[in-house]
């Protein structure tokens, strides 16, 4: 190609569905998104699972409290709060190198999406407990990093959350929620956030295409040699190489 392209990745839209205008790529079905239609009537008893609206029953009986700021108001303090409790998660999680974001990763989100971000945090006796970064535009919103200090898990901060979330945005008046997936389907994580959209299980496709064989091998072989300790984890990817931490 012209503009030198090796590789090309697409993760597309489950809402859209705009998987389907792309014929000449090799198009994956890879995972499921949970995504909540936030026009349903009474999301409350329609979308939610028995046991969420116990969870969130019981997160106000335990006097949980939550603040919302928009990325264009957060401060240093709020910033600081926020990334210890997600580093915090990302450790007990034993996730990799890439999900370990700096202080000034989230200090971008103030200029980069002032109006299109907000910050979540939910407190337990004046302490932060859980938190979350949530990205919208005109239609869709997505649940993006946060975290949630487990000591606390037993007031059910995480359905507080959620729920807290949903509520800010119909007063924005969007249309769907994200919530993203689990590492595959139906695990653990999967099936927590079905519990807040029970109808709403939507297929997650990827497309990639190869555009110059012959240099794509040599990149990855070069990649291979240099980080042998993350071939098992990364190479089935299409765009191994582009892990270098």
């Amino acid at each position: 190609m012209s503009e030198n392209v090796i590789a090309e990745f697409v993760r597309f839209n489950p809402i859209l569905k705009n998987h389907k205008l792309f014929a000449d790529m090799e198009i994956l079905n890879i995972n499921k998104n949970i995504i909540l239609d936030l026009t349903e009537e009474n999301i409350w008893m329609n979308s939610y699972e028995h046991s969420t609206r116990k969870n969130v029953n019981k997160a106000i009986r335990n006097n949980l409290s939550v603040k919302i700021i928009n990325s264009v108001d957060i401060s240093d303090y709020d910033i600081s709060t926020f990334h210890n409790i997600y580093i915090n998660t990302m450790e007990r999680n034993s996730a990799m190198n890439e999900y370990y974001y700096s202080k000034d990763f989230f200090k971008k989100f103030k200029t980069l999406l002032p109006k299109n971000s907000f910050y979540i945090f939910v407190y337990k006796d004046e302490k932060v407990i859980s938190v979350e970064l949530v990205l919208f535009n005109r239609y869709i919103a997505y649940s993006f990093l946060g975290g949630t200090l487990p000591e606390y898990f037993q007031y059910r901060p995480n359905d507080f959350l959620k729920h807290n979330i949903i509520e800010k945005l119909l007063k924005l008046n969007l249309s769907y929620f994200n919530f993203g997936g689990g590492a595959k389907p139906e695990d653990g994580v999967f099936k927590y956030k079905k519990n807040f959209a029970k109808n709403g299980v939507y297929d997650f496709y990827i497309g990639k295409k190869i555009y110059n064989q012959k240099i794509y091998d040599n990149v990855v072989s070069q990649w291979k040699g240099t980080f042998k300790d993350q071939v098992d984890s990364y190479e089935n990817l299409l765009l191994c190489y582009r892990y270098t931490s």
